[in-house]
């Protein structure tokens, strides 16, 4: 996959796989990633990304140890 699906895919398996009660790790959320995308990244690339993806914050997305979206 291409690097530049990042954002947008960083964002389809939050909405899959979290919610209100449910987190993913930064290992896990890059785990799938690799499995479903395959995308190979380091941390902080994925932290730029999801910047990029929520200038406005339209999303309310934690990522500090583990990452969700509100919705």
């Amino acid at each position: 996959a291409d690097k530049k699906e990042l954002p947008l895919a960083m964002l389809e398996l939050l909405i899959r796989y979290t919610d209100e009660e449910h987190s993913l790790s930064t290992s896990e959320l890059k785990q799938y990633l690799e499995q479903e995308y395959d995308l190979t990244l380091e941390r902080r690339t994925m932290y730029a990304n999801m910047d990029l993806l929520n200038p406005a914050q339209c999303w309310s997305i934690s990522c500090g140890v583990a990452w969700q979206i509100n919705r």
